[in-house]
């Protein structure tokens, strides 16, 4: 049986998501398979890391450290800490990703003093194998990521998955994987001062949308914010995304509504509230478009 743990206490949305799924036979034929992915937020205070919630299998404390059997890719957008291996300790930061191959003993833990955000998926099986033996990523275990890499984006996509338990989701589960190690191969290489800037500025509008007290914020003041005018913002909002930023925010609110229905008590029209929207009849006329049911209908599935 699967094992799916939501924490009840909520920070930005939701402190903590995580899901260990089943692997059966089919899946292993298909080359890949994900066995677990989630998020957390680990603040100042939390004093003990990782939260104690993790099975067994997962779970480490920092003297012993921990070595997997399977590939994990660990994404922190926010916060700072340190990560080891026998061989090398590397300070990490906002925008880093730690990438784990099997049998590597590891341990990694946020700095107390500021905590970190983090978002987590782990994967096995043969079809990986060629290009991790392809040295396309070679060592250090940490690199640093381009705003525009769209790696929070994937991951969120990833939960998303889980949560929703659709048909073939461990097929699609890996192929999003994929996704992720084809956009962190990409961010490896470097851009031209100007692309970087205007993907630095695309990503911090993602995240200033994405954090629950800025859901408020209309998107001309989200562009003062980050130093730039609104016409400008759009355009390089949709260069970098496909999207412009009001598309992309109604996406975010669709997330979080999707979020709440599933794992909440709360009402529909205090769902719709918080989730961004003002009008609670309007929530429910874009959901059922943009689902194909109502939020009733979707939460008694």
């Amino acid at each position: 049986m699967d094992k799916m743990s939501v924490a009840q206490e909520q920070f930005s949305q939701r402190r903590f998501y995580f899901r260990y799924l089943r692997v059966d036979p089919k899946s292993r034929r298909w080359g890949m398979y994900v066995t677990t992915c989630g998020r957390s937020t680990i603040l100042p205070e939390d004093g003990y890391y990782p939260p104690v919630q993790h099975p067994q299998l997962y779970h480490f404390d920092w003297e012993s450290g921990r070595v997997l059997d399977e590939y994990q890719m660990i994404y922190i957008p926010e916060g700072s800490g340190l990560f080891e291996t026998k061989k090398q300790k590397i300070q990490i930061e906002g925008g880093n990703v730690i990438l784990l191959t099997p049998g590597l003993w590891h341990r990694f833990r946020p700095n107390p003093k500021v905590g970190w955000r983090e978002y987590w998926v782990g994967f096995a099986g043969p079809a990986y194998k060629p290009i991790f033996d392809g040295h396309f990523f070679s060592k250090p275990y940490v690199f640093r990521t381009r705003p525009s890499a769209g790696i929070l984006e994937i991951f969120e996509a990833l939960i998303e998955a889980a949560q929703e338990n659709r048909p073939a989701l461990q097929q699609n589960m890996a192929a999003l994987t994929c996704v992720l190690l084809a956009r962190l191969y990409s961010s490896t290489f470097v851009n031209p001062p100007a692309a970087k800037e205007a993907s630095r500025m695309v990503q911090r509008a993602k995240e200033i949308m994405l954090l629950v007290d800025t859901q408020d914020l209309s998107l001309e003041e989200i562009a003062r914010r980050l130093g730039t005018s609104y016409s400008n913002f759009r355009r390089t909002f949709r260069e970098h995304t496909g999207v412009g930023p009001h598309q992309y925010r109604l996406h975010l609110k669709l997330n979080r509504a999707r979020n709440f229905l599933l794992n909440s008590e709360l009402s529909i029209k205090e769902i719709a509230r918080q989730s961004g929207f003002e009008d609670d009849q309007y929530f429910y006329r874009f959901f059922k478009k943009a689902v194909g049911k109502s939020p009733t209908s979707f939460r008694k599935l």
